[in-house]
């Protein structure tokens, strides 16, 4: 007798009560990154205390979420569901780092503040690495970084029209931060333009270089992500809008910069050398200008700001900042003061202040975690061909941390921006172990990573014929 292809009710009912509990646990993940989205960019003086440690919402998060994102990950790497890379161990290094460096230089009396730092960055890794997995936490966390940026960017606008803060001006009123409110009197958050004297946009971040760096940087996902060309065009129009109002220079040139390498990769998306051409012919560039010039970090600030006064003051920054690090290489010298007025004051570089805290091999882990999330494996170009939405989402997160590494150069981060890298560090990793996955048959099937509106084509240029 012939079998029946049907179920019995039975069976009916298990696989139903499987589907069900899988679309709640997926519609659980898909809240909690909204959450995180939301949380990363609310002002920092939205939080309360406990005595000499403050909560803000995103901290509150990360704290809620890390020991159940850490445990998910490792059993689901117990149970071969998932895989562990080299970013999961430099990442972990450098938590290590970051929390016992400070310790080892200063003590017990630095333990609040190092072993909330190493939390923050590490529990934000954990949580991109974790929660922003499967293909519709990837669709939300894309959907939800662009109702931020239309969020953002409307308050940003907002501080130049009104010619103050208003939402930082909010968030004071109902948590008053001790202080630390912004200073729209401060002639720092002033440029002129056009001869008029203007307020540098900062909307929800601490910084209006912040703000930028942020606009700047997610700008790479709305030029890849699927959507219709009006939207795509109104959220890249913010993007400009945003780092323009900002007025900050490292964030403007490293938006240009992000748009022109995606009109290359649409121009040569045939031709899978591409990336080594463009990353070749970068290095050659950079040897060359160092072997030419006497100094080349004089020429790069001049070059990569608006005002020469600020490149001068960046390379003061730099000779006083590499005179401690020589000192200091191996645990830096934690939280403690520098003995040097300027850096004190202002430590314009994230690699450079962070290797002064740390020491030089916790910032060689920030790198190497980085780099190696980005670098391609052995037969990735064919999944991400069958791919689209997969491979969109790589080329993506690749140019965000690329443009993250490039502001970072002439810019230091904290709070949002810095926990943003973080994160996007996790989410990049996760997808590179997709494609890892994809080769060796294990994991979700092409057809869950395409986008069913008709977006994308699967065509032989599947990642870059959207409609």
């Amino acid at each position: 007798m012939m079998a029946t292809p049907f179920a019995s009710p039975t069976e009916r009912s298990a696989k139903s009560g499987r589907s069900i509990a899988l679309n709640n646990a997926e519609t659980k993940t898909n809240t909690l990154v909204f959450l995180v989205m939301g949380a990363l960019v609310i002002p920092y003086s939205v939080g309360i205390y406990i005595g000499d440690l403050k909560l803000t919402p995103i901290k509150i998060l990360i704290v809620t979420l890390i020991a159940p994102a850490g445990l998910k990950l490792i059993l689901a790497a117990s149970r071969r569901q998932r895989s562990l890379l080299a970013s999961d161990a430099y990442a972990l290094g450098l938590f290590t780092l970051m929390f016992l460096a400070p310790l080892v230089v200063s003590g017990p009396r630095d333990f609040v503040s190092a072993f909330s730092q190493a939390i923050e960055f590490y529990g934000m890794y954990v949580i991109g690495r974790t929660f922003v997995f499967e293909y519709s936490s990837m669709r939300d966390l894309t959907r939800g970084l662009q109702i931020v940026t239309i969020f953002i960017v409307t308050f940003g606008i907002l501080d130049i029209i009104l010619q103050r803060y208003p939402a930082q001006e909010l968030a004071g009123l109902i948590f008053p931060t001790s202080g630390r409110d912004l200073d729209v009197s401060d002639p720092h958050f002033h440029r002129f333009v056009l001869g008029i004297s203007s307020l540098r946009a900062t909307s929800t971040f601490d910084h209006p270089i912040l703000f930028g760096a942020f606009c700047a940087a997610v700008m790479p996902l709305h030029l890849y992500a699927p959507m219709s060309p009006i939207r795509r065009l109104f959220l890249v129009t913010l993007c400009i809008i945003g780092c323009l109002v900002a007025l900050s220079s490292a964030p403007l040139l490293a938006l240009f910069v992000a748009v022109a390498i995606y009109f290359y990769d649409m121009v040569m998306h045939r031709y899978m050398w591409r990336w080594k051409l463009l990353l070749s012919s970068l290095l050659l560039f950079i040897a060359a200008f160092s072997f030419a010039s006497d100094n080349p970090l004089s020429w790069l600030f001049r070059n990569l700001t608006l005002d020469p006064q600020t490149a001068y003051f960046r390379l003061l920054i730099w000779d006083a900042g590499l005179t401690v690090i020589s000192a200091n290489p191996w645990l830096g010298i934690g939280f403690n003061p520098s003995g040097n007025s300027i850096l004190d004051y202002s430590t314009d570089s994230l690699w450079l202040a962070k290797t002064m805290i740390y020491g030089i091999p916790a910032t060689a882990l920030l790198f190497l975690a980085v780099v190696a999330a980005m670098i391609p494996v052995r037969g990735q170009a064919v999944v991400r061909k069958n791919h689209p939405f997969l491979d969109l989402m790589c080329s993506s997160y690749s140019m965000i941390l690329a443009t993250i590494m490039f502001i970072s150069i002439t810019v230091t981060f904290w709070n949002a921006i810095w926990l943003f890298f973080a994160f996007c560090i996790g989410v990049r990793v996760s997808l590179k172990e997709r494609c890892l996955l994809a080769l060796s048959g294990i994991g979700t099937s092409e057809a869950e990573w395409r986008v069913e509106e008709g977006r994308i084509s699967s065509s032989s240029q599947p990642s870059r014929n959207w409609k």
